[in-house]
């Protein structure tokens, strides 16, 4: 008779969505039988949170005893979720998850219990501004209005490390805007953002939003080989 499950997490490798996993309880289900597990995704204008559902959705339809609850979070801040125990199962990032079993970078502990479950789908980077914007490469943000990402997350740390890569300091080269997917294509939408990031296993629903009202164009980060491989060497997760 199973009590618990003793898996971990949900992780990925490069820039892969990771699943992560606790000890999950039926304590609490009335049903020996029953199992009542909560699944930290992201934002509900990514992929991740659209997927979360569908499994859950999958799950139920084959396994009435098992429910799934899906909790919004982030690449980052999932790890402590599982970390801690206030979630069961968890996407993350490559980078997100290597530092929270360091206990680096944004960690201030190490979470030397998580653990992967499998790879999921790869995530790719959207960094992005209006078509009849001027901005053509990196260098071009220089005095620009930028969102990164919300706080804490992934793709917000990552953002600053590859624009400090390319000499761009926040508060002195382009000033940041801390904004969630959603918030994102909105303030691109009303041209309070110059620039946009978004990172997500396709498709990323707040992007696909953006594109039914407004033309945009992706900026590309390889623009200076050497700088990118420098910034890959730096950071090889």
């Amino acid at each position: 008779m199973m009590n618990k499950i003793i898996v971990r997490s949900l992780v990925a490798i490069g820039f892969l969505s990771i699943f992560l996993l606790v000890a999950c309880s039926n304590e609490n289900s009335g049903d020996e039988n029953a199992y009542n597990l909560s699944l930290a995704a992201g934002g509900t204008g990514g992929t991740w949170y659209t997927v979360a559902g569908g499994i859950s959705s999958v799950v139920a339809s084959e396994h009435p005893n098992i429910n799934i609850s899906v909790q919004t979070g982030g690449a980052s801040e999932n790890n402590r979720l599982v970390g801690e125990g206030s979630a069961d199962l968890a996407y993350a990032s490559s980078d997100g998850a290597y530092y929270a079993y360091r206990g680096d970078r944004e960690f201030d502990k190490e979470y030397e219990n998580l653990r992967v479950i499998m790879a999921a789908a790869g995530m790719k980077q959207h960094f992005f501004v209006r078509e009849d914007s001027d901005i053509e490469s990196i260098q071009d943000l220089k005095g620009k209005t930028i969102s990164i990402g919300a706080p804490g997350t992934s793709l917000e740390i990552g953002a600053r490390l590859l624009f400090k890569e390319y000499g761009l300091e926040e508060g002195e080269d382009y000033t940041a805007q801390y904004l969630s997917f959603s918030e994102t294509a909105s303030a691109m939408k009303d041209g309070n953002i110059d620039a946009g990031f978004m990172m997500g296993s396709l498709p990323v629903a707040a992007a696909m939003d953006l594109t039914t009202s407004h033309d945009i164009k992706f900026l590309h980060y390889d623009e200076d080989p050497e700088i990118f491989e420098k910034f890959l060497e730096d950071h090889p997760y």
